[in-house]
């Protein structure tokens, strides 16, 4: 080994060529270099040794970073990966309506065409299924869960032995979490208010349902989007009117629909309660 191998250091630019003509030599001897090549060597082994450094290479494997509902938190750690306001170790990974989406990621986790955050009794204003996020979303401690719902849960469940109970403090007007009582959440039943109507017809979708258009595979569908959503008059911090009524909220539902049947509008008795929410109205 040469001394320059076993120093491992250069103390001046004058050193280079003989180094390089000693070094070199026996790792590259096979190797037919042009004068380009070996000139940008000589300028990098000169850097390199002036700074008395030794190269090393590391890799690290890539790691990819998913973050479905796109609020900067990873889904490893975000609580609410879809947004809807129903915490992820409620939903878990298991798939209601079958569509090879799992709740947790499943914007309307029984497919019947209304979003799990309004069945939830949630706010949407523009009902696309998240918590909305110009006036609404916030999330100071950035675990992916609003803010609010941490204070004030949206969905409770509370399990008595082999019962589950559920609980919302969004509950109003004899409206609960689980209409029927059947241990079933309106977000995972098609028949929430157990008349024998399914839910999808009684807000006004399609008698017959189609295929589902769903192009950001979020288990809702695109035609969906924005046709039914949450409005009230003078809104209170939970998006329900107030407890005390003026004249403008007589008869007048928080739940809207854009899309007509020519038959029923969504609250088709104008008493504050949605079709599929409301036994009376089949």
């Amino acid at each position: 080994m040469s001394q320059y191998e076993q120093e491992g250091k250069v103390d001046s630019f004058e050193q280079i060529i003989p180094i390089f003509c000693e070094i070199m030599p026996k790792h590259f001897k096979n190797l037919h270099l042009p004068s380009s090549t070996i000139r940008l060597m000589l300028l990098l082994f000169a850097v390199i040794s002036s700074m008395n450094c030794q190269l090393e290479t590391t890799w690290k494997k890539p790691q990819l970073v998913f973050d479905f509902d796109l609020d900067g938190v990873s889904d490893e750690e975000d609580l609410d990966d879809d947004n809807d306001g129903i915490p992820d170790e409620i939903e878990l990974t298991n798939d209601n309506d079958g569509d090879n989406i799992p709740n947790h990621q499943d914007r309307d986790s029984d497919n019947d065409g209304i979003n799990d955050l309004i069945e939830a009794l949630g706010v949407d204003k523009d009902g696309d299924g998240m918590i909305d996020p110009w006036d609404e979303w916030s999330d100071s401690n950035h675990n992916g869960f609003h803010d609010e719902y941490e204070v004030e849960p949206l969905v409770v469940q509370v399990k008595e032995g082999n019962k589950n109970q559920w609980q919302s403090h969004n509950e109003f007007s004899g409206i609960s979490l689980d209409l029927d009582g059947d241990q079933i959440p309106n977000f995972w039943d098609l028949d929430s208010d157990d008349d024998g109507v399914n839910d999808y017809n009684e807000w006004g979708g399609l008698t017959i349902k189609t295929k589902i258009v769903d192009t950001n595979a979020d288990g809702f569908d695109d035609r969906l989007i924005g046709h039914i959503y949450t409005q009230g008059d003078k809104e209170t911090r939970s998006g329900h009117p107030e407890e005390v009524k003026d004249e403008l909220d007589l008869f007048q539902s928080i739940y809207k629909n854009e899309v007509q049947d020519g038959v029923s509008a969504i609250d088709a008795d104008g008493n504050g309660k949605p079709n599929f929410f409301d036994k009376l109205m089949k």
